[in-house]
């Protein structure tokens, strides 16, 4: 390649900041010539080991495989295009070549970003109307501008470009003007083999795929700009030659960092892919054995809990990649705690997914508090300095579960990963004007994205869902949805959002689901853009019984009756509806002369998740009678989903029928245990009676925790009127039947309607207020939403909670963390030692007690910008051997806080003297 003046490449710097921990470098910057191919070479690599991800963009595009990669290979060249501008090359002075002829505050916009010029220079550029016939030959100039915008948009939210005159543009750029024209008409000439001469896609094709350019362009140049696969390198004349050896470099980076085709392994058979044994249940029968149709497919399976749902969906998942429909999955669950159990069992069946003998493929754990697992950051990896084979030794936990530092080390690249694991509001985050939302939404796009537990959510998550569903089957992806309390009402509407954005303009309406009134159960419905299907499930023989209820009306009786299922040899729990029943339940307890274990979210992480594994310890699939008899769990609801508990006798709550039965299903779980005969066969409700001329405080005398939990009291007393009327909860058959008599049931006692009322209005507006901060479908990647901070976005409404730091004094009085973690990993101490708890226990506005403002200084000096917010609270033992410690509010004074790892944060007295 041959062009007549190469001061594009030799006159402006690209990069200028030497990275020491990737060795000394030679040279102090690199051209912005080389930079920009360098992200293009990434971003042909990511195209060429993401064959999906390929497909995907082919079919939005109307392009073949050998147009669309050049094609996006150029796209991303240009993105920064601006930095031939004035103000990006004056912020270097010494790099800057016209620092002689222009002063500094020249009649050049300072104040201009390199994204924004960019793009204004390229408008400018295509208002010539022979300029975008030369790439695209009949692209509307309309539709080429939102391409190019999405590539100059790389920066986590929309370019805003002023409209240039030639003058602005001459103004702008100076000299660059020419020679940003001359890199353009090279990098054509360099990456471009011909015209495209395809019917241009419709403009509702172009605003779809715009996200996912914008996706692409950014990580390729967070993956570029990295100085340990792109050293910095001296400009010269030879341009194909750099590109060539960019080529090279970008392969190795892509593999190295993560972005592999790992190969789906050839299992066929159940214990193939799910690595158990057994015969397979009638669910995950289906799954091995339904349809796998063309198109964008939902699947949505309900069956009770402990049915073997997860191995069902995984089972489609690997059924779904072979098919070339997905290229990984991404399991999106309603809590940290769900997501970490999540990430442990994809672990564990990582090794059939894939083909040992293929690349290795990258398992990543995605929430707000990841850098605190210890598995997974064990399993960060660094690819490209690993000795280990691309093959993985299946008796190794950190090789067959490993995840490539690159991705591992940020939650929006980690959904890029071949198999993620994490919390709903990662994923959520996509659809939200978060900034690099487009890094999420294009790592779930070539995704089968599994949604677990979809019954949990609140109106406001729930129409969050179904915004993700709906990018999702817009894209070409398919999704599963799994549930055992699903209502007919929640199934249709999950079902009509996601036909609605398939269903093309002159297809009229998506047609009508018939599964409003659906009686059987279990049930998997398959969606696809003009049909669904409805398949009833035998149930699994194992998990067809009778639980009986009781309903008790004191905690003094629930206790008495779980101390006679433990002193037979028993175990128990009970599921509490808050932190403070939870706490006085354990102090009754102790009184009977039981020491419970007690689990909640008010613990300091490091207590947590030693409870947490614990818990699972006892009462887990491998648990035995030892670990197992005479213990009881008094809990909160972070035990009521997807962790696999058994526990012999069971009580709860009254709560929603739906999670009633969740907890139901921790009670005789696992099938072939010796249980007890005739002690502890009830499941145990603690209620009052379900009177027919109930007052509007019929729960909150009772309960005043719950009746502020559950809002709704009408769902409340219907669910204490079913269970009593029935006496006995009958799995499976009975499933359906108790859900939709409680979710659809209208029927309350009048006092109780006032409650019923308010919580519809309020779920109708959440959902509205959700709505109103969610992207549009249609409306592409542009400027027109308040983008912000995924930290000040709110993918859920609760209760605010503050975060604080518990500390305590070493033998020298110093202050140090709570948690102990080893000296590998004593950066871990400090968000190790995090609670978290509402405003009744902790204010919001607390703060560091002014007295040791002092001794935090060099403290908080070590922390992130964010941290330095979090208050510390320096805890000490009192006189009666409780730990007790103080923060400062404006609004209450002196706060008093206690604390211990067995029963976690409490409000405390003023320590005795």
């Amino acid at each position: 390649m041959t062009t007549s003046n190469l001061a594009w490449i030799h006159n402006y710097w690209g990069k200028a900041r030497p990275d020491e921990t990737e060795g000394a470098s030679a040279f102090r910057s690199h051209p912005l010539a080389w930079h920009m191919l360098d992200v293009a070479a990434v971003a042909e690599a990511i195209l060429q080991v993401r064959p999906n991800l390929s497909s995907r963009l082919c079919n939005a595009l109307n392009l073949e495989t050998d147009s669309l990669v050049p094609f996006l290979t150029w796209l991303t060249a240009i993105h920064d295009l601006g930095k031939f501008a004035r103000a990006f090359q004056s912020k270097v002075p010494e790099f800057w070549h016209e620092q002689d002829a222009v002063t500094a505050g020249g009649d050049f916009a300072v104040g201009t970003h390199h994204d924004a010029d960019g793009q204004s220079l390229m408008n400018f550029v295509c208002a010539q109307g022979n300029y975008i016939p030369s790439i695209w030959l009949t692209m509307r100039k309309e539709s080429f501008q939102k391409l190019t915008a999405a590539s100059f948009s790389h920066h986590g939210e929309p370019a805003v470009a002023p409209v240039f005159s030639k003058n602005d543009a001459k103004r702008t750029f100076g000299p660059g003007f020419e020679d940003a024209s001359e890199c353009l008409a090279a990098l054509a000439s360099l990456l471009l083999p011909s015209v495209i001469t395809v019917t241009p896609p419709r403009e509702r094709a172009i605003n779809l795929v715009t996200p996912l350019i914008a996706g692409l362009v950014t990580s390729a140049d967070w993956l570029g700009s990295s100085q340990r696969w792109f050293p910095y390198e001296a400009p010269h004349d030879d341009v194909k030659s750099y590109w060539l050896n960019a080529r090279v470099k970008a392969a190795k980076a892509v593999s190295e960092a993560g972005y592999r085709n790992a190969t789906i392994s050839k299992s066929s058979n159940f214990s193939e892919i799910t690595g158990r044994e057994g015969e397979p249940t009638p669910l995950q029968s289906w799954a091995l054995s339904s349809e796998i149709m063309d198109g964008p497919t939902l699947f949505l399976l309900e069956d009770v809990t402990g049915a073997g749902k997860t191995e069902a969906a995984h089972i489609l998942v690997h059924r779904l990649i072979s098919a070339g429909k997905a290229s990984g999955a991404y399991w999106a669950m309603p809590t940290m705690a769900t997501a970490n159990a999540m990430y442990n069992r994809q672990s564990a069946m990582l090794e059939n997914l894939f083909d040992p003998t293929g690349p290795r493929p990258s398992l990543a754990l995605a929430h707000g508090q990841v850098v605190l697992h210890q598995g997974f950051r064990a399993s960060r990896t660094d690819f490209g300095r690993d000795e280990r084979p691309l093959g993985w030794d299946v008796a190794d936990v950190t090789a067959s579960a490993a995840c490539a530092a690159f991705l591992a080390d940020d939650k929006r690249l980690s959904l890029l990963a071949d198999v993620g694991a994490g919390t709903i509001d990662q994923a959520v985050l996509a659809v939200l004007p978060s900034r690099f939302n487009t890094v999420r939404l294009l790592g779930l796009a070539e995704k089968v994205l599994v949604i677990d537990e979809a019954h949990a959510y609140d109106p406001f998550v729930d129409a969050e869902l179904k915004r993700l569903l709906e990018f999702h089957a817009a894209l070409g992806g398919s999704a599963i949805v799994l549930s055992a309390t699903l209502t007919n009402k929640q199934r249709a509407s999950l079902v009509s959002s996601w036909q609605s954005v398939l269903a093309r303009p002159q297809d009229g309406p998506p047609p009508q689901s018939v599964t409003k009134n659906e009686a059987r159960y279990p049930l998997a419905t398959t969606a696809y853009r003009d049909a669904v299907t409805i398949d009833a499930i035998q149930p699994a023989q194992w998990s067809s019984r009778e639980t009986p209820i009781a309903l008790v009306d004191n905690a003094g009786a629930i206790l008495a009756r779980l101390k006679a299922t433990l002193d037979a040899g028993g175990c128990a729990a009970w599921v509490r509806n808050t932190v403070d029943d939870v706490l006085e339940a354990a102090s009754l307890a102790r009184e009977m002369g039981i020491v419970p274990f007690i689990f909640h979210a008010r613990f300091a992480q490091t207590d947590r998740q030693q409870i947490e594994a614990r818990v699972m310890d006892m009462f887990g699939p491998n648990s035995n009678r030892e670990t197992r008899q005479g213990k009881l769990v008094i809990a909160t609801q972070v035990i009521e989903q997807s962790l696999d508990l058994d526990f012999d006798q069971l009580a709860s709550d009254l709560a929603p029928i739906d999670l009633i039965l969740q907890r139901a299903g921790r009670m005789r779980r696992h099938a072939g245990r010796v249980r007890l005969n005739g002690i502890g066969n009830a499941m145990l409700v603690l209620s009052p009676r379900p009177i027919a001329d109930a007052k509007a405080n019929w729960v909150r005398n009772a309960l005043p925790g719950s009746a502020a939990v559950y809002r709704d009291h009408g769902i409340l007393w219907r669910t204490a009127r079913e269970l009593e009327n029935r006496g006995c909860i009958v799995t499976p058959h009975e499933v359906r039947s108790l859900v939709e008599s409680v979710h659809a049931g209208v029927d309350c006692p009048d006092e109780l309607l006032p409650s019923v009322d308010r919580t519809e209005g309020e779920g109708k507006g959440n959902a509205d207020l959700a709505q109103n901060q969610l992207l549009k479908l249609n409306d592409g990647y542009s400027p027109g939403a308040n983008w912000e901070s995924e930290l000040k976005i709110s993918t859920r409404l609760t209760t605010p909670q503050t975060v604080i730091r518990l500390a305590k004094r070493n033998k020298y009085g110093v202050i140090i963390p709570w948690a102990e973690a080893p000296m590998t990993a004593k950066w871990q101490e400090w968000p190790l030692s995090e609670v978290k708890a509402g405003p009744r226990v902790v204010p919001l506005d607390v703060l560091s007690p002014a007295s040791i403002a002092g001794e935090l200084i060099p403290i908080c000096a070590k922390w992130g910008r964010f941290e330095r917010e979090i208050s510390v609270c320096v805890l000490e033992v009192n006189g009666d051997g409780v730990w007790i410690g103080s923060l400062e509010s404006e609004a209450k004074g002196t706060v008093y806080l206690g604390y211990d790892a067995s029963s976690g944060l409490r409000l405390a007295q003023a320590p005795s003297t």
